[in-house]
């Protein structure tokens, strides 16, 4: 198994058995510092193989090759989705899975913000971006929006919406990020169906060399599911 970003909350722990390979931003000493002064319990932290400093994914695991690859809430992050994507189709086996779980933006605080299209992806691709762009920051925090005090929520949930960002925290960001910071922001936000539209064109434009395999999303869930395969 290869887990991309499991953070704290690892899909697949090697407590469980599963015999995993994690690639994450920081390393594991920097991650449960990172979380010392929460209510996280810190031994649920795996080890870390890899830190992901921007290069290939390929690059960074070398010749290991996967039956199954996961990604929970970190697709979404990713500057080149296209890129993000066959960097999995290139590790996985002729038969191997790529799981990937990704937030609903009608229930989080991309609820306003408008869709990812094919264009901004295939540009971002093509553009080969490795750090989110002026705009990706700058439309996630304008648009963010928090209902009842929380930044994402149930199906079911009402209230009214609010900014979550002040225009001064906005333009500060902005700022920060011509500066040259990486500021971390959803990059691309879709609903379950959005997806699958999105990733279909790309698969039919041969921009990808994965496809989806099942998608799925369960009732009062925040999120969605999808699997893909390499495509023959």
């Amino acid at each position: 198994v290869l887990e991309v970003g499991p953070s704290l909350r690892p899909m697949a722990p090697r407590r469980a058995g599963f015999d995993v390979t994690i690639v994450d931003h920081l390393d594991h000493t920097a991650l449960r510092d990172k979380y010392k002064d929460t209510n996280v319990e810190l031994d649920i932290i795996e080890d870390v193989d890899h830190v992901w400093a921007g290069q290939s994914l390929p690059d960074l695991v070398g010749a290991a090759v996967f039956d199954w690859a996961i990604a929970a809430h970190v697709g979404e992050h990713t500057p080149d989705l296209v890129q993000f994507l066959n960097d999995f189709g290139a590790v996985l086996t002729p038969t191997g899975r790529l799981g990937l779980v990704l937030p609903d933006k009608r229930f989080c605080f991309d609820i306003e913000r408008p869709s990812a299209s094919l264009a901004r992806v295939i540009d971002a691709h093509e553009r080969g971006d490795i750090r989110p762009s002026v705009g990706a920051v700058a439309e996630h925090c304008i648009y963010a929006r928090k209902r009842n005090g929380e930044i994402s929520w149930l199906p079911q949930a009402a209230g009214e919406l609010e900014p979550v960002h002040t225009i001064d925290q906005v333009h500060e960001r902005i700022d920060l990020t011509r500066a040259g910071e990486y500021k971390d922001v959803h990059v691309w936000c879709f609903t379950m169906d959005e997806f699958e539209d999105l990733i279909n064109k790309l698969v039919q434009l041969d921009f990808l060399n994965v496809e989806i395999a099942r998608l799925h999303q369960p009732t009062d869930c925040t999120e969605f599911y999808v699997e893909f395969v390499r495509r023959t």
